[in-house]
């Protein structure tokens, strides 16, 4: 009776664990049939008359996934400037359960990295992560002081920060901005715990 109601029970109502690092495509290279990477999803900024995201179109932008240049594996994400881009912005946001992940960094020291190439942005490309609690900003960074712009090989970045054990949740993921022209790839992104003494 017991094995039939287990049987039961895993038929009907399957684990599914809560998201981990492995499993949150940072290496773009899980793409969905419509091109674009599984888990990850597209926006442009707020529009403070309407108080609305505008999408990436909207900006000027496109957000693709490129088989042809990589820094390792088959894909890499590319937001490019379309013709008469009107210097917005665009982002690719990390889309699972990342609040079922902030207790794994609570109290710790987290670095964000990613690969990044650019060529002829006018303005700045980056990283960017997000960390909140009640409505509070308690980390924000798009390395816009970095001046990631021009065109510029494939390169390592990061930026390192404390994961306060008060943040209820957090976003992070890529992102174009204040640019009229230009491509930036993103490849090989990552969240590491450094080790503690």
């Amino acid at each position: 009776m017991y094995r039939r109601l287990l049987f039961f029970l895993i038929l009907f109502f399957p684990l599914n664990p809560l998201p981990s690092l492995h499993s949150l495509n940072l290496d773009f290279e899980n793409v969905s049939p419509n091109q674009s990477p599984i888990d990850w999803y597209t926006e442009g900024s707020l529009d403070t008359r309407t108080g609305k995201i505008k999408s990436a179109e909207e900006e000027g932008f496109k957000v693709i996934m490129d088989s042809n240049i990589s820094h390792s594996g088959k894909y890499s994400l590319l937001i490019k400037s379309l013709q008469g881009g009107r210097g917005g912005s665009a982002r690719e946001d990390c889309l699972p359960c990342i609040d079922s992940l902030v207790n794994l960094f609570h109290g710790k020291v987290v670095t964000y990295s990613g690969w990044i190439k650019t060529e002829h942005v006018s303005r700045w490309a980056g990283l960017w992560l997000r960390l909140d609690a009640d409505h509070k900003v308690l980390y924000f960074n798009n390395m816009y002081d970095s001046a990631i712009s021009g065109t510029r090989d494939w390169k390592k970045y990061s930026f390192t920060f404390s994961f306060s054990d008060s943040a209820k949740d957090f976003d992070f993921g890529v992102i174009m901005g204040d640019t009229t022209e230009g491509k930036a790839w993103f490849d090989d992104l990552s969240l590491d715990i450094s080790p503690t003494h």
